[in-house]
């Protein structure tokens, strides 16, 4: 059973060229490494290229995530398709588990994808990041926000880290058949795969966490010239995504308020960040607001093209600090 890993590649230095490395040390027999630039400007490709890759899309502009997933997902032939971020690597048995666990396990046909244990590390100091810095399953929020769940044993979730996220193939193709593509490139960064769960819930596939799959993440990184420009990007894409996930996800009971307590999450995050003097957190918040104005029409149309999301009983507020 062929397992395929896509790399997603934009400005990531040499921790790109590490995350090559460990696809290139996979113990299975059967690994394709497929490779998507988008753009880069940093010499960071040339480092990912000394590692061989199977395929190299190079794209002109910066297309954003979603659409570079896209790309690298059509192009993979392997049975699973590991989506692994430029800022993480893997152990060398990640793809042997893979194959053997989730694309011939006796119980995986209703599994969409599968998540495992995160370390976040600091690239700067090789530190692990907080006080948990292992990530496993998510639960998720009415306002589509994730929180952090302490399990130490493998689990169905609603939501599990992202950064070598795996699709069994049935559930790649499923997802294409109902919905077109697999994440929607409106998202250019954050958020989408929330919106890929939700889609598989629909489709009536299982999120899965698995605690024998293990993935690094250099979760903090972002070279200094480029990290005030990054932190007021990621405000507002993480904004304006979560509200699309309220919007095109929510049963339609639930619309109104889980709408509503975005909104006043979102005051209230203002509150805090003016309190701390960031003024900039109420500026990115605005224009997240008026983004996810302009897209409204699109996120309605899906809501009727698919139908409300089912109903979710979850937690209806959830503040943090930061975005």
């Amino acid at each position: 059973m062929s397992v395929s890993f896509v790399l997603l590649n934009w400005n990531s230095e040499e921790l790109g060229a590490a995350a090559a490395a460990s696809v290139r040390r996979q113990s299975h027999h059967d690994v394709e490494l497929v490779v998507v630039d988008n753009a880069s400007d940093d010499g960071s490709l040339p480092l990912i290229r000394d590692h061989r890759p199977d395929r190299v899309i190079e794209l002109a502009t910066n297309t954003g995530f979603a659409n570079g997933m896209n790309l690298g997902v059509d192009a993979a032939r392997g049975d699973a398709v590991v989506l692994l971020n430029s800022d993480a690597t893997v152990p060398s048995d990640f793809a042997a588990r893979v194959a053997t666990r989730w694309v011939q396990g006796s119980d995986v046909a209703d599994v969409g994808a599968v998540g495992g244990l995160e370390v976040d590390i600091n690239p700067t100091t090789s530190r692990a990041i907080g006080a948990e810095p292992q990530r496993g399953p998510y639960r998720l929020s009415r306002t589509m926000r994730v929180a952090y769940e302490p399990v130490d044993q493998s689990c169905d979730a609603e939501a599990v880290t992202a950064s070598a996220l795996v699709l069994p193939r049935r559930a790649i193709d499923a997802v294409q058949s109902r919905f077109g593509q697999l994440f929607d490139p409106r998202y250019h960064s954050y958020g989408e795969d929330i919106d890929l769960f939700r889609k598989l819930a629909r489709l009536g596939l299982r999120v899965v966490f698995d605690a024998g799959l293990r993935s690094t993440h250099y979760r903090s990184f972002a070279s200094t010239p480029r990290l005030a420009d990054k932190r007021g990007r990621l405000r507002v894409n993480v904004v304006t995504n979560r509200h699309a996930n309220i919007i095109r996800h929510s049963a339609t009971a639930q619309l109104g308020p889980n709408l509503a307590a975005a909104a006043v999450e979102d005051l209230g995050f203002c509150a805090l960040r003016l309190a701390a003097r960031d003024l900039g957190a109420t500026r990115d918040v605005g224009r997240a607001w008026a983004a996810t104005a302009s897209r409204t029409p699109s996120h309605l149309r899906f809501r009727r093209e698919h139908g409300p999301g089912p109903r979710h009983d979850a937690t209806l507020f959830s503040f943090v600090k930061r975005y």
